[in-house]
């Protein structure tokens, strides 16, 4: 039977450690993206991942220019609302 590598494991944490961050900057649909694969991470239900992750990536592109005015200015104007 399968059973999930590593590449499994360390997706997860990823999604987690984003989702955490996400809610440090009140990112909301980010973090309910990132958190919808955390948990196919931990219940190893992997049919939409791809769709997830997609949809994440489509989120986080319109929040990078804000992350990236606050990485050389300090300061941060939430693009999402």
């Amino acid at each position: 039977s399968w059973r999930p590598g590593p590449e499994v494991q360390m997706g997860r944490r990823a999604a987690h450690t984003l989702k955490g961050s996400m809610r440090y900057f009140g990112a909301t649909e980010a973090f309910d993206r990132a958190y919808a694969l955390e948990r196919m991470g931990k219940e190893n239900v992997w049919a939409d991942a791809d769709q997830a992750r997609q949809r994440l990536e489509e989120v986080l592109a319109g929040f990078k220019p804000a992350l990236t005015r606050f990485a050389e200015t300090g300061q941060f104007t939430n693009p999402m609302g």
